[in-house]
């Protein structure tokens, strides 16, 4: 191993393992220590560095300033557009400059791995989940957990990466999943929540795989104009995407960004070709939040990297928030979607006034929904919705409760049926809270009620303890 400046500019990384079996790191990437495998104590003052982490004998990088190229095991990056997402642990080569004006990664690998990414909902435990492959390329993998709206799976309305050996440990053999504290199915506002793990595993013969992105800053960094290319070899047949992007920064409060790609593949359980197209005007000030977005995606689109929910369908909206004052807000959304193959379509608006203050919450409002289809008869749900918290007994006790009414005799929109919701959380200790969630659902087309009960408490500091039950009722019995 060596490291020092070579020709007076560039800093060098070397390293060289002639002992080194290729066969015997085949599934194993980036040099991570697995602490409960090979050490039975840790926890000390040591720091852990991987400065020549490579399956192959021979590692080098070379840097200077912010430019860098490497040999050698490396993540590619390439997470900045959403389109033309390409995230996977390869080795190969990777090289990469961050320029006021122009930048650009690339990366190229002779490989036999293949990506994999597997979705699935909490069921309030800690595990084990089963991952859909086994065999998995050790340190490959990246989980996080996604909560997705209730009614519009395409929004994620929060995001949380987890860090592998902290908050989850995993079975690269059998491909299954523990994680740290329990997964919940469903979150306060019965919301589903979703492992999204991504990972590879050893596939069939080797193939090259490379791409990479280059862009451009321009007026004053105010205007970023990107390009991306992707060949992704496989034993099934190669696939290609190609994708322009743009980051315009109108003004402080106003941002424009849009995208546009296409992708081919000679692989025979793929689309021939696919593209994809978004768009989103974005304002937010102190005072308004506004957002207007178009997007579609053509099914078979892409490299298995966006999430599937959008395959094959078309959306455009326009929601914004309004402050009136210290404690009044107004909001407001309409939507359109439709499924490409089918001509299915749904348009949906919505309006709320809402008052918050410290200890009291209020919002009501109006909504209106229209299902519809060549095939069958138009579905509609028309509502009125009222709903608020309100904080007692010092912020010891927290009573939530919502209603959504139905202002025509039938609600048909299967997924907009009358709703009641209650919710209870007594906070018993500082550290253990009770909390207790109720909703029953009544439509043309749903019955259904769901409980939620549980404590949550904190024994000690650092240490979290959480149980709860879930219990859901239909109309089929299930």
């Amino acid at each position: 191993f060596a490291k020092g400046t070579v020709l007076g500019r560039y800093l060098l990384t070397a390293a060289f393992d002639s002992s080194r079996d290729r066969d015997a790191l085949e599934r194993r990437l980036l040099g991570a220590i697995e602490p409960d495998r090979y050490y039975t104590i840790y926890g000390d003052a040591s720091e852990q560095r991987f400065e020549a982490a490579s399956r192959e004998k021979l590692y080098l990088k070379l840097e200077r300033g912010r430019f860098y190229t490497l040999f050698g095991d490396y993540e590619t990056g390439l997470g900045v557009t959403e389109l033309s997402r390409y995230s996977r642990t390869l080795t190969g080569v990777k090289a990469e400059r961050e320029g006021d004006v122009l930048s650009f990664q690339m990366f190229a690998t002779d490989t036999d791995q293949d990506y994999v990414r597997d979705g699935m909902q909490g069921d309030g435990t800690s595990g084990l989940y089963r991952l859909s492959r086994r065999q998995i390329v050790i340190n490959s993998d990246k989980v996080r957990l996604e909560v997705r709206d209730r009614l519009r799976p395409e929004q994620v309305i929060e995001r949380r990466p987890l860090s592998r050996f902290s908050d989850y440990s995993i079975d690269y053999f059998d491909g299954t999943l523990f994680f740290r504290q329990p997964v919940p199915s469903r979150d306060t506002d019965f919301n589903p929540v979703f492992i999204v793990a991504e990972y590879e595993v050893q596939g069939g013969r080797k193939s090259v795989t490379a791409g990479g992105r280059a862009a451009v800053k321009l007026v004053d960094d105010k205007v970023e104009v990107g390009a991306s290319l992707v060949h992704q070899g496989a034993a099934a047949g190669d696939t290609d995407l190609a994708g322009l992007d743009l980051r315009w920064k109108i003004s402080d409060a106003t941002r424009l960004k849009a995208e546009v790609a296409r992708s081919r593949s000679d692989d025979p359980l793929r689309a021939d070709g696919a593209s994809a197209y978004l768009a989103e005007l974005q304002h937010v000030t102190e005072r308004v939040d506004a957002r207007l977005y178009v997007r579609e995606q053509q099914a078979g689109f892409g490299l298995d990297q966006q999430l599937g929910v959008d395959s094959g369908a078309r959306r455009a909206g326009l929601d914004g928030r309004v402050r009136m004052g210290q404690h009044w807000l107004a909001r407001g959304e309409l939507y359109q979607q439709e499924v490409l193959d089918t001509g299915a379509s749904r348009v949906q608006a919505t309006a709320e006034v809402r008052r918050e203050s410290a200890n009291v919450k209020l919002g009501v409002g109006l909504r209106d929904v229209r299902d519809e289809s060549p095939t069958a008869p138009t579905l509609i749900s028309t509502q009125g919705f009222v709903g608020g918290s309100v904080e007692l007994w010092q912020d010891r006790i927290q009573l939530r409760a919502s209603q959504d009414i139905g202002l025509r005799s039938s609600d048909a929109s299967s997924d907009f049926p009358a709703r009641s919701l209650v919710g209870i959380d007594y906070r018993w200790r500082p550290n253990t809270t009770f909390f207790a969630d109720y909703e029953h659902a009544s439509g043309a087309a749903l019955d259904s009620d769901t409980t939620r009960l549980g404590v949550r408490t904190q024994p000690w500091h650092g240490a979290q303890l959480q149980s709860s039950v879930d219990q859901q009722f239909t109309e089929n019995g299930a």
